[in-house]
């Protein structure tokens, strides 16, 4: 006789999105709101076996979320134009004024944040040989890339032809991302505004989000400047 217990299965809603690659399943409804490690756990723990999304995730979501009628994209909508959405990247600022500044941003799979330890030498290795698009480094199979000072651009952007090439957007949702934000805003939002660290004389840590965070005016804000606080949400991806 089996000492196994009767049980219950019940499925889970999927945001499914076609992209070049394949699809992305998306679980509906977002975790949160919460601080961006608790959202990342609360993810992680779910009994569906979901991961975190990553940033090009994140705005493929966003961007084909809008301007669909189902009442689940229009709740991903609702949560970006609420407040914002938690983006899983750990975004490592070397000092302003240092030789060869910039950011590193890389995909964060466990939500460590701001705990991650920042390691020059094993990000430079795992850029070693990367693609290179717009003067920005990008590892895509390792979620690794820099930015040089010189090629991000932060404060407002109406321009959204600049705002696909800014060197923030591309590292940390890369060239694909970057465009479907581009798409976002010039469809959704009047102008695009970029967050990140200056006037730093050591290297600063920050996590990233998207959203509208609570000025209400038309503007699409992509956040490098994150503390890791608030309440916002995050959606899962259903591991394939």
């Amino acid at each position: 006789m089996t000492n196994k217990q009767p049980r219950i299965e019940r499925g889970i809603t999927k945001l499914i999105i076609p992209h070049e690659k394949g699809e992305l399943i998306t679980a509906w409804p977002s975790k949160g709101p919460n601080n961006y490690k608790n959202v990342g756990k609360e993810i992680l723990e779910d009994i569906n076996n979901l991961r975190l999304q990553t940033g090009y995730e994140t705005s493929l979501l966003a961007n084909k979320s809008y301007g669909r009628e189902e009442p689940e994209f229009q709740d991903v909508k609702d949560k970006i134009d609420s407040r914002y959405l938690h983006v899983f990247h750990v975004d490592f600022w070397l000092p302003e004024n240092g030789r060869n500044s910039g950011m590193y941003s890389v995909y964060d799979s466990e939500a460590l944040g701001r705990d991650m330890k920042f390691n020059q030498e094993e990000l430079e290795e795992k850029l070693r040989g990367a693609e290179v698009y717009q003067g920005v480094r990008i590892n895509r199979d390792n979620g690794v890339a820099f930015a040089p000072r010189s090629t991000i651009y932060l404060g407002k952007e109406i321009d959204w032809n600049r705002f696909k090439i800014n060197g923030e957007n591309i590292a940390i949702f890369t060239p694909e991302g970057a465009e479907n934000l581009a798409e976002l805003g010039k469809n959704n939002f009047k102008y695009g505004y970029n967050w990140g660290v200056t006037g730093n004389s050591n290297v600063e840590t920050r996590v990233s989000a998207l959203g509208r965070l609570w000025i209400l005016d038309g503007r699409l804000d992509v956040d490098g400047d994150w503390g890791g606080g608030g309440f916002g949400r995050a959606f899962g991806v259903v591991k394939s």
